[in-house]
Protein backbone atom coordinates (compact mmCIF):
# COMPACT_ATOMS: atom_id res chain seq x y z
CA UNK A 1 0.00 0.00 0.00
CA UNK A 2 1.26 3.67 -0.94
CA UNK A 3 0.52 6.71 1.32
CA UNK A 4 0.40 9.62 -0.33
CA UNK A 5 0.73 12.83 2.17
CA UNK A 6 -1.05 15.41 0.29
CA UNK A 7 -0.92 18.31 2.75
CA UNK A 8 1.69 20.62 3.30
CA UNK A 9 3.57 22.05 6.72
CA UNK A 10 2.30 25.06 5.76
CA UNK A 11 -1.53 24.22 6.12
CA UNK A 12 -0.40 22.82 9.36
CA UNK A 13 0.97 26.05 10.68
CA UNK A 14 -2.10 27.88 9.41
CA UNK A 15 -4.93 25.94 11.64
CA UNK A 16 -2.54 25.00 14.69
CA UNK A 17 -4.32 27.73 15.76
CA UNK A 18 -7.57 25.91 16.43
CA UNK A 19 -6.12 22.78 17.15
CA UNK A 20 -8.35 20.56 19.90
CA UNK A 21 -6.49 17.05 20.25
CA UNK A 22 -8.45 14.18 21.62
CA UNK A 23 -6.91 14.11 24.82
CA UNK A 24 -7.42 10.77 27.38
CA UNK A 25 -8.61 12.32 30.73
CA UNK A 26 -6.77 9.36 32.75
CA UNK A 27 -3.34 9.11 31.41
CA UNK A 28 -3.39 12.29 28.88
CA UNK A 29 -2.36 10.31 25.83
CA UNK A 30 -3.97 12.84 22.55
CA UNK A 31 -5.71 11.14 19.12
CA UNK A 32 -6.09 13.05 16.12
CA UNK A 33 -9.55 12.06 16.07
CA UNK A 34 -12.28 10.64 18.54
CA UNK A 35 -12.79 6.97 17.46
CA UNK A 36 -9.22 6.68 17.97
CA UNK A 37 -9.78 8.05 21.53
CA UNK A 38 -12.80 6.33 22.14
CA UNK A 39 -11.32 2.57 21.27
CA UNK A 40 -7.92 4.12 23.74
CA UNK A 41 -10.69 4.77 26.58
CA UNK A 42 -11.61 1.30 26.93
CA UNK A 43 -8.60 0.50 28.32
CA UNK A 44 -9.62 2.40 31.41
CA UNK A 45 -12.93 1.94 31.95
CA UNK A 46 -13.30 -1.22 34.22
CA UNK A 47 -16.84 -0.72 34.57
CA UNK A 48 -17.05 2.24 36.23
CA UNK A 49 -19.98 4.64 35.70
CA UNK A 50 -19.29 7.71 33.20
CA UNK A 51 -18.07 11.28 34.92
CA UNK A 52 -18.15 14.39 33.66
CA UNK A 53 -14.19 15.44 33.13
CA UNK A 54 -14.37 18.86 33.89
CA UNK A 55 -16.05 18.87 37.10
CA UNK A 56 -16.09 15.03 37.73
CA UNK A 57 -20.02 14.51 38.72
CA UNK A 58 -20.66 11.08 38.42
CA UNK A 59 -24.44 9.57 36.39
CA UNK A 60 -26.20 6.82 36.07
CA UNK A 61 -25.43 6.58 31.86
CA UNK A 62 -24.49 8.86 29.14
CA UNK A 63 -27.50 10.37 28.65
CA UNK A 64 -27.07 12.01 31.28
CA UNK A 65 -23.99 12.93 31.18
CA UNK A 66 -24.78 13.98 27.45
CA UNK A 67 -27.82 16.66 28.98
CA UNK A 68 -25.73 17.62 31.97
CA UNK A 69 -22.47 18.79 29.97
CA UNK A 70 -24.23 21.32 28.19
CA UNK A 71 -23.62 23.95 31.24
CA UNK A 72 -20.20 23.85 30.57
CA UNK A 73 -20.20 24.25 26.77
CA UNK A 74 -22.91 26.99 25.94
CA UNK A 75 -21.27 27.93 23.22
CA UNK A 76 -21.65 24.71 21.64
CA UNK A 77 -25.06 23.61 22.01
CA UNK A 78 -25.18 20.60 19.77
CA UNK A 79 -23.95 17.58 22.39
CA UNK A 80 -23.25 14.07 21.10
CA UNK A 81 -25.95 11.75 23.34
CA UNK A 82 -23.23 8.76 22.94
CA UNK A 83 -19.82 10.66 24.17
CA UNK A 84 -20.89 13.79 25.73
CA UNK A 85 -18.87 16.13 22.98
CA UNK A 86 -20.11 19.64 22.03
CA UNK A 87 -20.83 21.04 18.68
CA UNK A 88 -20.99 24.55 17.29
CA UNK A 89 -21.90 23.22 13.61
CA UNK A 90 -24.53 20.94 12.79
CA UNK A 91 -21.98 19.67 10.29
CA UNK A 92 -19.27 19.12 12.24
CA UNK A 93 -21.43 16.64 14.67
CA UNK A 94 -22.24 14.84 12.04
CA UNK A 95 -18.83 14.06 10.76
CA UNK A 96 -17.51 13.28 14.52
CA UNK A 97 -21.11 11.04 14.91
CA UNK A 98 -19.67 8.95 12.09
CA UNK A 99 -16.95 7.86 14.30
CA UNK A 100 -19.62 5.98 16.46
CA UNK A 101 -21.97 4.95 13.38
CA UNK A 102 -19.49 4.40 10.82
CA UNK A 103 -18.51 0.56 9.25
CA UNK A 104 -15.17 0.93 9.76
CA UNK A 105 -14.30 -0.62 6.17
CA UNK A 106 -10.89 0.92 5.70
CA UNK A 107 -8.49 -1.92 6.66
CA UNK A 108 -4.39 -1.13 7.57
CA UNK A 109 -2.97 -4.56 5.41
CA UNK A 110 -0.35 -4.49 7.69
CA UNK A 111 -2.10 -5.75 10.58
CA UNK A 112 -5.49 -5.49 9.86
CA UNK A 113 -6.70 -2.83 11.85
CA UNK A 114 -9.75 -1.11 10.77
CA UNK A 115 -10.59 2.58 10.46
CA UNK A 116 -14.10 4.43 10.25
CA UNK A 117 -12.13 7.50 7.35
CA UNK A 118 -9.38 6.87 5.13
CA UNK A 119 -7.38 9.97 6.26
CA UNK A 120 -7.39 8.14 10.04
CA UNK A 121 -5.84 4.38 7.79
CA UNK A 122 -3.23 7.10 6.57
CA UNK A 123 -1.79 8.34 9.50
CA UNK A 124 -2.15 5.16 11.28
CA UNK A 125 -0.34 3.82 8.39
CA UNK A 126 2.94 5.04 9.09
CA UNK A 127 3.75 3.85 12.21
CA UNK A 128 4.73 0.73 10.48
CA UNK A 129 6.86 2.55 7.96
CA UNK A 130 8.83 4.79 10.29
CA UNK A 131 8.16 7.70 7.94
CA UNK A 132 7.68 11.20 9.10
CA UNK A 133 6.70 13.13 7.07
CA UNK A 134 5.68 16.22 9.28
CA UNK A 135 8.36 18.37 9.65
CA UNK A 136 8.70 21.94 11.87
CA UNK A 137 10.17 24.95 9.41
CA UNK A 138 11.21 26.43 12.70
CA UNK A 139 13.59 23.63 14.59
CA UNK A 140 13.18 20.83 11.42
CA UNK A 141 12.13 18.29 13.73
CA UNK A 142 10.15 15.57 12.38
CA UNK A 143 7.24 14.25 13.24
CA UNK A 144 5.05 10.56 12.56
CA UNK A 145 1.63 12.37 13.20
CA UNK A 146 -0.12 15.59 11.93
CA UNK A 147 -1.27 16.06 15.61
CA UNK A 148 2.38 15.84 17.01
CA UNK A 149 3.42 18.50 14.60
CA UNK A 150 0.48 20.93 16.13
CA UNK A 151 1.22 20.21 19.50
CA UNK A 152 5.08 20.35 19.24
CA UNK A 153 4.52 24.31 17.65
CA UNK A 154 2.46 25.25 20.18
CA UNK A 155 6.19 24.82 22.34
CA UNK A 156 7.43 27.64 19.88
CA UNK A 157 4.13 30.35 20.58
CA UNK A 158 4.88 29.76 23.90
CA UNK A 159 1.61 28.67 24.53
CA UNK A 160 0.44 26.59 27.42
CA UNK A 161 -2.79 24.27 25.91
CA UNK A 162 -2.58 21.78 28.98
CA UNK A 163 -4.57 22.53 31.99
CA UNK A 164 -4.49 20.41 35.39
CA UNK A 165 -8.24 19.52 35.42
CA UNK A 166 -7.43 19.32 39.31
CA UNK A 167 -5.26 22.50 40.12
CA UNK A 168 -6.30 24.60 36.36
CA UNK A 169 -2.42 24.89 36.24
CA UNK A 170 -1.71 25.21 32.35
CA UNK A 171 1.12 23.65 30.64
CA UNK A 172 2.66 23.13 27.35
CA UNK A 173 2.25 19.85 26.46
CA UNK A 174 1.41 16.63 27.50
CA UNK A 175 4.78 15.13 29.23
CA UNK A 176 4.57 18.54 31.56
CA UNK A 177 1.38 17.79 33.24
CA UNK A 178 1.35 14.18 33.26
CA UNK A 179 4.44 15.08 35.63
CA UNK A 180 2.26 17.96 37.64
CA UNK A 181 -0.65 15.60 37.58
CA UNK A 182 1.70 13.09 39.87
CA UNK A 183 2.08 15.98 42.85
CA UNK A 184 -1.76 15.42 43.13
CA UNK A 185 -2.12 11.50 43.10
CA UNK A 186 1.57 10.41 44.29
CA UNK A 187 1.72 8.07 41.89
CA UNK A 188 4.51 6.37 40.22
CA UNK A 189 4.14 6.68 36.47
CA UNK A 190 3.53 3.11 34.55
CA UNK A 191 3.65 2.53 30.44
CA UNK A 192 0.39 1.82 28.95
CA UNK A 193 2.11 -0.35 26.66
CA UNK A 194 3.85 -2.84 28.79
CA UNK A 195 2.92 -1.81 32.83
CA UNK A 196 6.41 -0.93 33.69
CA UNK A 197 6.69 1.61 36.69
CA UNK A 198 9.31 4.43 36.89
CA UNK A 199 10.37 7.00 39.38
CA UNK A 200 9.19 10.02 37.23
CA UNK A 201 7.85 11.00 34.19
CA UNK A 202 11.36 11.65 32.30
CA UNK A 203 12.57 8.13 32.99
CA UNK A 204 9.03 6.85 31.39
CA UNK A 205 9.77 9.24 28.72
CA UNK A 206 12.95 7.74 27.86
CA UNK A 207 11.18 4.10 28.20
CA UNK A 208 9.03 4.71 25.70
CA UNK A 209 11.18 4.81 22.73
CA UNK A 210 12.01 0.68 23.59
CA UNK A 211 8.37 0.14 22.07
CA UNK A 212 9.05 2.82 19.29
CA UNK A 213 11.45 2.38 16.54
CA UNK A 214 12.68 6.10 17.37
CA UNK A 215 16.31 6.05 17.96
CA UNK A 216 17.06 10.00 18.21
CA UNK A 217 21.06 9.24 19.22
CA UNK A 218 23.06 8.43 16.33
CA UNK A 219 27.02 7.50 16.10
CA UNK A 220 28.50 9.97 13.52
CA UNK A 221 31.40 7.33 12.77
CA UNK A 222 29.03 4.91 11.64
CA UNK A 223 25.80 5.89 11.96
CA UNK A 224 24.16 3.11 14.14
CA UNK A 225 21.36 4.68 16.33
CA UNK A 226 20.44 3.89 19.86
CA UNK A 227 17.32 4.80 22.11
CA UNK A 228 19.46 6.12 25.19
CA UNK A 229 22.10 8.40 25.53
CA UNK A 230 23.75 6.24 27.52
CA UNK A 231 23.93 3.49 24.95
CA UNK A 232 25.38 5.74 22.55
CA UNK A 233 28.70 6.46 24.78
CA UNK A 234 29.13 3.18 25.64
CA UNK A 235 29.09 2.53 21.90
CA UNK A 236 31.60 5.01 21.11
CA UNK A 237 34.05 3.06 22.99
CA UNK A 238 34.09 0.25 20.65
CA UNK A 239 35.82 2.75 17.83
CA UNK A 240 37.92 4.65 20.14
CA UNK A 241 39.35 1.24 21.81
CA UNK A 242 38.98 2.42 24.98
CA UNK A 243 38.46 -0.27 27.63
CA UNK A 244 37.07 1.51 31.13
CA UNK A 245 35.71 -1.44 32.95
CA UNK A 246 38.27 -3.37 34.81
CA UNK A 247 38.45 -6.92 36.19
CA UNK A 248 39.45 -6.09 40.25
CA UNK A 249 40.69 -9.48 40.26
CA UNK A 250 43.14 -10.07 36.93
CA UNK A 251 43.15 -6.36 35.78
CA UNK A 252 42.05 -6.99 32.75
CA UNK A 253 39.87 -4.10 30.86
CA UNK A 254 36.43 -4.40 28.69
CA UNK A 255 34.84 -1.53 27.06
CA UNK A 256 31.06 -2.43 28.46
CA UNK A 257 30.47 -3.33 31.93
CA UNK A 258 28.86 -6.65 30.40
CA UNK A 259 31.71 -7.56 29.24
CA UNK A 260 32.85 -7.20 32.05
CA UNK A 261 30.26 -9.22 34.36
CA UNK A 262 30.78 -12.02 32.00
CA UNK A 263 34.58 -11.98 32.22
CA UNK A 264 34.18 -12.40 35.77
CA UNK A 265 32.24 -15.62 35.53
CA UNK A 266 35.53 -17.24 34.82
CA UNK A 267 36.42 -16.33 38.01
CA UNK A 268 34.31 -17.67 39.45
CA UNK A 269 36.26 -20.93 40.15
CA UNK A 270 39.50 -20.09 39.74
CA UNK A 271 41.57 -19.36 42.71
CA UNK A 272 45.18 -18.95 42.11
CA UNK A 273 46.60 -17.91 45.48
CA UNK A 274 46.95 -20.53 47.44
CA UNK A 275 48.42 -20.48 51.53
CA UNK A 276 51.41 -22.21 52.08
CA UNK A 277 50.90 -23.19 55.08
CA UNK A 278 47.07 -24.44 55.43
CA UNK A 279 46.45 -24.96 51.64
CA UNK A 280 43.81 -22.53 51.61
CA UNK A 281 42.73 -20.99 48.13
CA UNK A 282 41.52 -17.45 47.26
CA UNK A 283 40.26 -15.71 44.17
CA UNK A 284 41.19 -12.37 45.31
CA UNK A 285 45.40 -11.49 46.02
CA UNK A 286 43.83 -8.98 48.83
CA UNK A 287 41.70 -11.42 51.11
CA UNK A 288 44.66 -14.17 50.08
CA UNK A 289 47.10 -11.59 52.15
CA UNK A 290 44.47 -10.77 55.15
CA UNK A 291 44.29 -14.81 55.57
CA UNK A 292 48.08 -14.87 55.57
CA UNK A 293 48.47 -12.61 58.07
CA UNK A 294 45.87 -14.09 60.53
CA UNK A 295 48.99 -17.40 60.78
CA UNK A 296 51.43 -14.58 62.09
CA UNK A 297 53.66 -14.64 59.65
CA UNK A 298 53.51 -10.95 57.95
CA UNK A 299 52.74 -10.12 54.22
CA UNK A 300 52.31 -12.79 51.98
CA UNK A 301 55.52 -12.94 49.69
CA UNK A 302 53.07 -13.77 46.65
Amino acid sequence: MSVIMEESNDSVMQDYDDYEPCVCIVCFQEFEHYDELEEHCQIHNGGKPPCCEICNQSFLNESDLSEHQVVHFPDKPIVCDICGKGFKTRGSFREHYSNHTGDRRHVCDVCNKSFSHLKTLKNHYITHTGEKPYVCNICNRSFTQRTNLKRHYLIHAGEHPHKCNICNELFPDPDALREHYLSHTGDKPICDVCNKQFADVSCLNKHYRVHSSEKPHTCNICNKGFVLKQHLRLHYLTHTGEKPFMCNICYKGFSSNNGLKSHRQSHMDEKPYECDICHKKFRDKKYFRKHYRMHGMGNASC
